[in-house]
């Protein structure tokens, strides 16, 4: 039975983790750097924490991109 338990604890611990790796990978840089200076980070530390993730750390998929450069961007397509 303990050892069911351990099993289910570490399960529960790789769970939570994920969680939290997806969660934090996917909130948006604003947010990420107001949570890092609540938390206590200093400005410098703020700004490194919220340069990466959604919508601030994809130079190449302009989705932040504003409407009038995604009216500029053209489709190509290949036979």
């Amino acid at each position: 039975m303990q050892n069911l338990a351990f099993q289910s604890l570490i399960v529960t611990l790789i769970v939570a983790a994920a969680l939290a790796y997806t969660a934090w990978r996917f909130t948006p840089a604003a947010l990420k750097q107001r949570l890092a200076r609540l938390l206590g980070a200093s400005d410098a530390q703020a700004q490194k924490l919220g340069s990466s993730g959604a919508c601030g750390s994809c130079s190449s998929c302009k989705a932040c991109a504003t409407p009038a450069e995604k009216s500029a961007q053209t489709l190509q397509l290949r036979k």
